[in-house]
């Protein structure tokens, strides 16, 4: 069957049935209206008034089950149409789907569309353009059990490898129609803001040996989590890995052909205690631009199938951290790692009776201990792309070729994994939970409308309780919100749940030489703060001290897709005013393609201010951040999944997205969306120990790391078209053991794309060693290795 892609206004009216239009008058009590705060500003906010059945909406969800999509849980029917349906109305009115537990039988693709929004209006401050119109996929969860998305066996069109089908299919829509009543063409994957698919699994019948399980084009805030994808006798389970700001954490995947494809177009991707087996050829195969990133990813494979395969296409590269591989020995083994780019591996565990590295340019490394563990303790290969060479240095030594640690030893630790997935996905807090509090709910009563202040309300929840849901809204906050040491936060997606700080007078957000946070945590060492799929919303209010988080927790506490957005500028509604609509008519020559300067993004169309101009000074009345958006200290530690911070503002001297200051950690980010930061830099880490990046991506000229007086410094992966500076993307200063890993970024210099004179070609990384020395990469280069070794610093 064919499922239909796109359903019009008067379509999705008709989905509710007649009777349950409301009657006359009935708009006063009407749960949804066209001023709600999170900009449902379309005609047909009467279908949602118009479904009695839906019990979810006040909380933010579509359930898939009931009426008017009545998908079938049994499997017994075809449940394509009754989803594609759901998915498309639901983003349109700002929704999650909601999967109950269940198997649910599909024969087509499911198109799961993100990108540009469909309205733009001053009357909805919490709606920017691409972050809050995403599709999100959320599943019930009992235990171990979830729901399950099942292609049913001989489905018509996904039988050819060459040209594999999707079953879900996220993909960005474009900005703007041929004519007014064409559909949304199809565009790049970088677009694509807050996709998700979470706790569902999917599962591939037999018969479609061209079925993908899940296609994922998506970049900024975008994730998958807690899935497994079953891909049985089809071509693979993931076509596609978000990056630019994306990631995929625990994930699970069976058989398939390729374990996960890798052939998009976003740079930098990030995977995180994932589980790969069975496959046929190759785990994962890769070739998306910049670097692969896998962390505490774990192999099972037979001897005839590697577990990653990188082209070196678009300048790709891999780096493993905390890996384990177990290829089973046999006749004919192949490498482990098969690399024609360049490749770092750090502490990571290979059995095989093959080599664990074959580089095109380099040769292989044979294992210590043929069909035996073999522990990798460091291990970089170099290589000489077409744009130029990512070489290896050492203190300031230059070399080429592969430099590599390998030992036998008996067995990997059993905690290679669990090191970095700090959550257990069959006890994580959810919604519809025993114990889980709704802040709507009496006593609280927290509006969420965008007009009330819920200060109080939240706080007194977060004092009461351990586990909160933020339904969907925009709470308003005048204070602080102070965070218990195991307080559980959990929204539904960063687009639909948010926290806004605004300035009221006697409030905190008022003082630019005291900012404040939103949030503050408890400083406690073991602590188990969790916080989960929200936001917080800057304003473009006058708010003049308002940072986003005070992260002083320590233990396994984790940050898991909770994200900063800012919202419209004067800028953005200039084309509104002069009568042009992203959906509908502008070109790409009006928007001058989103016109990127040092101090963000800004449209550049006629009329527009731009930002240069005097027109920011003059109107600043104290807002300009000049302090850490995010800052952590005292005991904080855990992991952050993944950050993402999008702020098109101005930036004061001494702003900085992160400021990791005087703590001893661990402390990891797992993919970090680092760009357009004017201040000092993107990440500021001083008297910081023991702290590790896991993925990067940059855009524009920010510096992306500096370090001072810190050590045990880890970044492992770098990409984006993050243009090289005088003053280096990456500043380390008096810190030891510091290690930059696979930073392979787009070879750009400025934004003509044209590689300037020899003396205008600036090092990526610069550093002062703890002896005085000045060290940097070299014009050029972008390393797959720049180590500082042990030297002490001096004391403190």
């Amino acid at each position: 069957m064919k499922t239909q892609i796109r359903l019009s206004l008067f379509a999705a009216l008709l989905l509710a049935s007649p009777g349950a239009m409301p009657a006359a008058g009935a708009a006063a009590s009407a749960l949804f209206r066209t001023d709600d705060p999170l900009g449902i500003n379309v005609d047909d906010v009467a279908a949602l008034n118009a479904l009695p059945e839906q019990t979810l909406l006040r909380t933010g969800f579509i359930d898939v089950t009931k009426p008017p999509f009545s998908a079938d849980p049994s499997g017994v029917k075809d449940s394509t149409k009754a989803i594609a349906d759901a998915v498309f109305f639901v983003r349109h009115h700002k929704l999650a789907v909601w999967f109950p537990l269940g198997a649910y039988t599909v024969s087509d693709t499911i198109p799961c569309p993100g990108g540009w929004s469909d309205e733009r209006t001053p009357n909805n401050k919490y709606l920017p353009f691409t972050e809050t119109w995403p599709c999100v996929l959320i599943g019930e969860r009992q235990g171990s059990r979830r729901p399950c998305i099942v292609l049913a066996p001989n489905s018509p069109g996904f039988d050819n490898p060459a040209r594999p089908k999707r079953v879900l299919d996220f993909y960005s829509r474009a900005w703007s129609r041929e004519k007014p009543e064409a559909p949304l063409r199809r565009d790049v994957p970088q677009t694509g803001y807050h996709q998700t698919l979470y706790g569902i699994d999917v599962r591939i019948g037999s018969g479609n040996p061209g079925a993908a399980a899940v296609s994922f084009g998506a970049a900024e805030g975008s994730t998958i989590q807690d899935c497994t994808l079953e891909a049985g006798d089809g071509y693979t389970g993931l076509l596609g890995a978000p990056g630019s700001g994306g990631a995929v954490f625990n994930l699970t995947v069976r058989g398939g052909q390729i374990g996960a494809m890798l052939n998009s177009v976003e740079p930098s991707s990030t995977l995180v205690g994932c589980r790969f087996s069975g496959q046929r050829e190759v785990a994962i195969h890769y070739q998306q631009r910049g670097s692969l990133t896998l962390v505490g990813c774990e192999f099972e494979l037979p001897d005839h199938a590697a577990a990653v395969r990188s082209t070196g296409a678009n300048d790709g590269s891999i780096s493993l951290v905390d890996c384990r591989i177990d290829c089973a020995s046999g006749k004919d083994p192949v490498p482990a790692i098969n690399a024609k780019s360049a490749a770092y591996l750090r502490n990571t565990w290979v059995r095989s009776a093959g080599p664990i590295l074959v580089s095109s340019q380099h040769g292989g490394v044979t294992p210590a201990a043929s069909g035996g563990w073999n522990h990798v303790v460091e291990l970089a290969a170099s290589f000489d792309y077409d744009k130029g060479p990512a070489s290896i240095f050492s203190d300031g030594v230059k070399t080429n070729g592969i430099v590599s640690q390998v030992v036998a030893e008996a067995a990997p630790p059993a905690d290679l994994r669990t090191r970095h997935i700090l959550w257990d996905d069959t006890a994580f807090p959810a919604w519809n939970q025993p114990g889980v509090i709704n802040v709507k709910d009496a006593p609280y009563c927290a509006k969420g409308d965008g007009k009330a202040d819920d200060t109080a309300a939240l706080q007194r929840a977060i004092d009461e309780n351990q586990a909160l849901f933020l339904p969907k809204g925009a709470y308003r906050i005048s204070k602080t919100l102070q965070l218990k040491p195991r307080t559980q936060l959990i929204g539904i997606s960063p687009s639909y749940s948010m926290i806004c700080p605004v300035l009221v007078e006697g409030g905190d957000f008022n003082d630019p030489a005291k900012p404040q946070p939103a949030l503050r945590t408890a400083d406690t060492a073991d602590a188990a703060t969790q916080l989960a799929f929200f936001s917080v919303f800057m304003p473009r209010e006058d708010v003049k001290a308002a940072s986003v988080l005070d992260w002083m927790c320590g233990g396994r506490s984790l940050l898991r897709s909770v994200n900063s957005i800012t919202g419209y500028t004067e800028n953005e509604l200039v084309p509104l005013a002069a009568g042009l609509r992203p959906w509908l008519n502008w070109t790409w020559e009006q928007v001058n393609p989103l016109s990127e300067y040092m101090n963000g993004v800004r449209h550049n169309v006629p009329g527009a201010q731009k930002p240069h101009d005097d027109f920011y000074t003059k109107n600043d009345t104290g807002g300009t951040p000049d302090w850490p958006l995010y800052r952590v200290h005292g005991h904080g530690a855990g992991g952050w999944y993944p950050f993402y911070a999008l702020d098109g503002r101005l930036h004061g001297p001494n702003s900085r997205r992160i400021l990791i200051e005087n703590t001893g950690g661990p402390f990891s980010i797992y993919h970090a969306h680092l760009q357009y930061c004017c201040g000092l830099a993107e990440v500021e880490m001083k008297n910081a120990h023991n702290i590790a990046i896991y993925g990067i991506k940059n855009e524009g000229y920010s510096t992306i790391l500096r370090v001072s007086d810190s050590s045990n410094i880890l970044v492992a992966g770098y990409g984006g078209p993050g243009f090289f500076t005088k003053t280096g993307k990456f500043i380390i200063r008096n810190s030891s053991d510091v290690t930059l890993a696979d930073l392979i970024n787009d070879f750009r210099f400025d934004y003509t794309r044209k590689l300037p004179p020899p003396a205008r070609r600036y090092p990526l990384i610069r550093a002062e060693l703890p002896d005085g020395r000045l060290i940097d990469s070299g014009p050029d280069e972008r390393p797959v290795l720049f180590r500082i070794t042990g030297t002490k610093l001096a004391a403190p």
